[in-house]
C-alpha cells in the first residue's frame, strides 16, 4: 500500500489501547515509515535508472542528458572494474573488463580539465599501468593461452600494449608527456580497445549499462566521472561545461540536502545482495533470514531492527507510509519502487521457467492516485511527463501477465491517467459531485444507466455504485463499517470550536521544535513518561 496520507497503519497494526487486531492471526502486516529522522525507508541511489536520474535532476535533452548518460555509464563501469582489482581478479575475462575501464581512465587523465594537474598526469598513468602489469603477471599462462585462441592479438598482446603506454610515462612527478606522445598513447589505446570490443565478455556483461542497479560512488560521479563525460562529449564544444552547470548544481543540492539522505547517503557502500534485500523488504519476504548477520553491512541494515517480521510466514501486507516524504521526490520514489517490483516479476521466468510467471502475485494499492498518475501536469507550462505516470501506465498495460495488479483510489477520477483507468476492470464509485468526474465515469463505463448516474452526487456516506467485471450488472451497495478504521476521521469543526481550550493540546512548542529539528529525544521521552497530575493548570505557569 503506497499510503500518501499516513492513514493505513491505524487500520492494520494496533488499536488505541495497544492491543493487536484479530486479523493478525490471518495476515502479517509490515509497516515501513518514511519518517527519515527516526530511520525509515532507505532507497540507495544506485537502484535508479537513467530516466530516474535525468527526471530528478531535470536534465535538458540536448546538452545535459548525453553528459549524464555517459557519466553514469562510466561510474557503473568503474565501480565494477575497481571491485575486480580490489577483490583480486579471478578470471581472464574479468581482467579484460578492468583493463577496458582503466584504458578509458588513462585517456581522460591525458587531458585533465584542471591545468594544475598537468605535472602529475605522467605519474598517475604510470601508477595505473604498473597496477595492471602486476595483475597481468599473475595470469601470464592463462593470458597467453587466451590470446592464442582468440586470434586477435597476433601483432601485439595485452602486456606489450600496457608496457608501450608506460614507456611514455615516469613514476616521478613533473615528468612532462609531450603532445605528440599523448596522441601516440591515444592511438595505442584506440587500436587495442577496438580489438577487445569483439570479445564475448563484452556481450555477456553489459558494462556501463546506465539502467543496471549496480553500485557506484555518487561522490565520485560528482567529482570525477562528470568531468570525464564532459571530456568525451565536449571535445569540440568548449562551452559544454557551462551548459551543464545548472544540472550539476541540482545534483550537489540533492547530495547535500538532509531531506534526501535516504537516497543519497554518502555512507552507502556496495553490498552483494543490496537489491535482493530491498525487494524482500518491501515485499515482506524477510522471514527467511534467521539472524542479522545475513544482512550485515547492507545499506539499510539498521532499519530492519524492530520490524515485526514473522519467522513462520511472510508479511502479506506492506504499508509504505509516504506522508512525510518531500513532494519534490514523491513521484520519483513511488515510480522507483513500482518499477523495481515490475522488473523483478518480469525476470522470474528467466531464472526459473515460463511456468513460474505470475506465481508470485503482487497488488499495488495507490492511495490518492492523482498524485502519482496525473492525466495532466499541474502546471500548464510544464511539458515534462511525470516519471511515475510512465511507470504506472506501463504496469497497467503489462503488469497483469506477470502477476502485478493495481488498485487505484482517488477523489478526482478526471485527474487520473485515462490510460490507467481504461485498464481497470472493476469500479467502486462513491459520491461524486463534480460534473467533470461524473462525465468521466460515464465515459469509462458506458453500461451504467442514467438512473444510477443521477444518484452519484447524492449518495450517502458509505454507499457506492459497483460496476465492472466483479458484478453482473451495475448495482448500488452499502459498504460495511471498517473495523478498525484508518486514521482518516472527518474533523468536527463546530464541536471543537466551542469546547474549552486546553493548553496541552496542541503542543505548539513541541511540534515546532521537532519541525525545526531541535527536539531533544531524551527530554521528549521523559516528558511523555510524566503522569498527567504533575501538569499544573495555574495561571502563573502560562508562558505569557
Amino acid at each position: 500500500i503506497l499510503d500518501s496520507n499516513g492513514e493505513y497503519r491505524n487500520a492494520f497494526i494496533k488499536n488505541e489501547e495497544g492491543e493487536e487486531y484479530t486479523h493478525k492471526d490471518l495476515v502479517n502486516v509490515l509497516y515501513i515509515s518514511c519518517d527519515l529522522e527516526r530511520g525509515g525507508l532507505k532507497i540507495p541511489y544506485w537502484f535508479m535508472n537513467f530516466e530516474d536520474f535525468s527526471t530528478l535532476f531535470k536534465a535538458s535533452e540536448k546538452t545535459q542528458m548525453p553528459v549524464l548518460n555517459r557519466a553514469l555509464s562510466i561510474a557503473r563501469k568503474s565501480s565494477y572494474a575497481e571491485r575486480i582489482l580490489e577483490e583480486t581478479v579471478k578470471t581472464v575475462e574479468e581482467l579484460f573488463v578492468a583493463i577496458d575501464y582503466y584504458l578509458d581512465l588513462i585517456n581522460y587523465t591525458l587531458y585533465p580539465s584542471n591545468v594544475k594537474r598537468e605535472p602529475y598526469i605522467s605519474n598517475e598513468i604510470y601508477g595505473i599501468t604498473d597496477s595492471l602489469l602486476r595483475v597481468i603477471e599473475k595470469f601470464k599462462d592463462e593470458l597467453d593461452s587466451f590470446e592464442m585462441e582468440s586470434g586477435i592479438f597476433e601483432e601485439k598482446g595485452v602486456k606489450d600494449t600496457i608496457e608501450d603506454i608506460q614507456n611514455f610515462t615516469s613514476k616521478k612527478a613533473y615528468h612532462k608527456i609531450e603532445p605528440e606522445n599523448k596522441e601516440k598513447i591515444r592511438e595505442i589505446i584506440g587500436k587495442f580497445k577496438e580489438k577487445i570490443s569483439y570479445l564475448d565478455i563484452f556481450r555477456k556483461i553489459k558494462l556501463g549499462n546506465v539502467d543496471a542497479p549496480s553500485h557506484f560512488s555518487f561522490n565520485a560521479l560528482l567529482t570525477k566521472y562528470l568531468d570525464l563525460a564532459i571530456y568525451y562529449e565536449g571535445r569540440e564544444n568548449l562551452t559544454l561545461r557551462e551548459f551543464i552547470s545548472t544540472m550539476v548544481l541540482r545534483m550537489h543540492r540533492f547530495f547535500n540536502d538532509e531531506r534526501f539522505k535516504f537516497i543519497f547517503d554518502p555512507e552507502y557502500t556496495a553490498h552483494t545482495n543490496a537489491l535482493a534485500l530491498f525487494l524482500r523488504y518491501v515485499l515482506g519476504q524477510l522471514n527467511i533470514y534467521e539472524t542479522k548477520d545475513d544482512i550485515k553491512n547492507a545499506p539499510f541494515e539498521k532499519y530492519y531492527d524492530g520490524l515485526d517480521i514473522c519467522k513462520d510466514k511472510p508479511n502479506q501486507v506492506t504499508i509504505i507510509d509516504l506522508s512525510l516524504l518531500s513532494s519534490e521526490v514523491l513521484e520519483n520514489v513511488t515510480a522507483l519502487i513500482a518499477r523495481l517490483i515490475l522488473e523483478f516479476l518480469q525476470r522470474i521466468e528467466k531464472i526459473h521457467s515460463r511456468e513460474k510467471r505470475g506465481k508470485f502475485p503482487v497488488v499495488l494499492i495507490l492511495e490518492e492516485a492523482h498524485n502519482y498518475i496525473p492525466e495532466k501536469r499541474r502546471k500548464e507550462t510544464d511539458e515534462e511527463i511525470s516519471v511515475s505516470k510512465k511507470v504506472f501506465e506501463r504496469i497497467a498495460r503489462e503488469g497483469r501477465k506477470y502477476g502485478l495488479g493495481m488498485v487505484i483510489s482517488s477523489q478526482r477520477p478526471s485527474e487520473v491517467s485515462k490510460t490507467v483507468l481504461a485498464q481497470c476492470n472493476s469500479f467502486i464509485v462513491h459520491r461524486l459531485q463534480n460534473p467533470e468526474d461524473q462525465k468521466y465515469i460515464r465515459q469509462l463505463v458506458p453500461s451504467i444507466n442514467q438512473d444510477l448516474l443521477d444518484q452519484l452526487p447524492v449518495l450517502p456516506q458509505q454507499y457506492a455504485i459497483i460496476m465492472g467485471d466483479c458484478v453482473r450488472a451495475p448495482v448500488q451497495v452499502k459498504i460495511k463499517e471498517a473495523n478498525p478504521t484508518p486514521a482518516s476521521y472527518d474533523p468536527e469543526f463546530f464541536k471543537h470550536w466551542i469546547e474549552k481550550q486546553s493548553k496541552e493540546f496542541p503542543n505548539f512548542e513541541k511540534i515546532c521544535k521537532e519541525w525545526e529539528g531541535k527536539v531533544d529525544e531524551e527530554e521528549t521521552e521523559l516528558n511523555e513518561l510524566k503522569p498527567e497530575k504533575e501538569i499544573s493548570n495555574k495561571e502563573d505557569d502560562l508562558p505569557f
